[in-house]
């Protein structure tokens, strides 16, 4: 499941059904589909607080999830859905009580942000709006009767079909563990080996390496933030194209050595005036299928979602080349995946003194362009014998 192209959207149960439908119909591989938080109220995108979490989600907007679900698995995709760890009082009374009255919060909080909680607002602590708070009970995940009542109130979403879980909100490893193993032991489709997509810290344990994946948190579709071509919300980390790729490279940062780390492809966060930047997307595109994890993905005010037919004629073609080029990679991929696991070294490896050139392995060099207009680049070459998988050429010798 990981290692082909996973989708992630805020579409309602027609809607996500007729875009696996164009995803197909446009020659993309599939490997997974996850319906983001909106699963919870798309009737009311995501507003909140009340559906987050009632351990019931949103039966207007996804009246038949099993059937759903169902349709998924008989093109062989693993189904996902979001979830975090937390219950909100306000419309969600019952389940909040519920919890309290058996002593499985860990903590309750007055949660501030607008974020599920007043506003429709996707991007994560946004304090952009000033919301009133409402109390926020944090699940005890350190407390096994606390996380066997949890599996035990979402079950019925994996009886019906899911597979694994998107988590936000916390990269706590007590959290990301039970989230694993709900996929591990309830995911129809996951076979026992499990899967979990969660935030990209958490790493200071090291047996956070027994539950992948993680992604790259929320970017922005930029090109870099030290030259921003467009304006964002303040809220948002300071990351763009450029500054993703550094979260794979730069040994100075702790992401490097997530052995599966996906980003949102295209950029989470749009700018403030919608622009959609083709090129900038276009060559986010090439990087993504040169990394284990690809997943497009994106807020709901990008129209396109960062479906690559949605952006563009241009980025659908380029988009279905290199996505059906990775699946052909995929024997590579996966032998690299079983590396990781024995030998503890990543598939995705540095290149000393290059801060925007990696590997994938041993035999692939990547080099990303990172700035609009180019239409080449020096590219420095490490120790071996390398051709180009772009054009034809002659073998170059690489090192110094």
């Amino acid at each position: 499941m990981a290692f082909g192209v996973l989708y992630g959207a805020y579409t309602n149960q027609e809607q996500s059904i007729q875009l696996i439908q164009d995803i197909v119909a446009h020659e993309y591989p599939i490997d997974a589909f996850w319906i983001d938080s909106w699963i919870w109220d798309w009737e009311n995108e995501g507003k909140g607080p009340a559906k987050y979490m009632d351990f019931v989600a949103d039966t207007v907007s996804y009246p038949d999830m099993e059937a759903m679900w169902t349709f998924m698995e008989e093109k062989n995709i693993k189904a996902g859905m979001w979830m975090w760890d937390a219950i909100q009082l306000t419309g969600n009374e019952q389940a909040y009580a519920d919890f309290k009255d058996r002593g499985y919060f860990k903590e309750e909080i007055i949660h501030t942000s607008s974020w599920h909680n007043g506003s429709r607002t996707t991007i994560m602590d946004d304090q952009s709006q000033s919301v009133q708070g409402t109390w926020m009970g944090n699940i005890d995940f350190e407390n096994p009767e606390a996380v066997a009542y949890f599996k035990q109130r979402v079950q019925h979403f994996f009886d019906k079909g899911v597979d694994f879980v998107k988590l936000d909100k916390t990269d706590d490893l007590h959290v990301v563990k039970a989230m694993f193993e709900l996929s591990q032991e309830l995911g129809k489709e996951s076979a026992g080996r499990g899967f979990v997509l969660s935030h990209s810290g958490g790493v200071e344990d090291e047996r956070y390496k027994r539950y992948p994946a993680k992604w790259t948190d929320d970017t922005r579709s930029d090109w870099t933030v030290a030259d921003p071509q467009r304006s964002f919300s303040p809220w948002l980390p300071p990351v763009a194209f450029r500054e993703n790729l550094e979260m794979y490279t730069d040994t100075a940062q702790h992401f490097h050595k997530i052995p599966f780390l996906a980003n949102d492809m295209g950029g989470f966060a749009v700018s403030e005036d919608r622009f959609l930047d083709e090129e900038l997307y276009i060559r986010w595109v090439q990087m993504a299928h040169w990394l284990p994890l690809t997943t497009p993905f994106a807020q709901p005010e990008n129209e396109t979602g960062n479906i690559a037919f949605k952006v563009s004629p241009k980025a659908d073609s380029v988009f279905r080349k290199y996505a059906q080029q990775k699946m052909r990679l995929f024997p590579y991929i996966y032998s690299y995946a079983h590396r990781t696991r024995w030998e503890g070294k990543n598939a995705v490896r540095t290149v000393p003194g290059q801060l925007h050139t990696y590997q994938l392995g041993e035999e692939f060099l990547i080099s990303p362009v990172l700035a609009p207009d180019l239409t080449s680049q020096e590219v420095f070459l490490p120790i071996g014998n390398w051709w180009s998988t772009i054009q034809e050429s002659a073998m170059q010798e690489g090192g110094l």
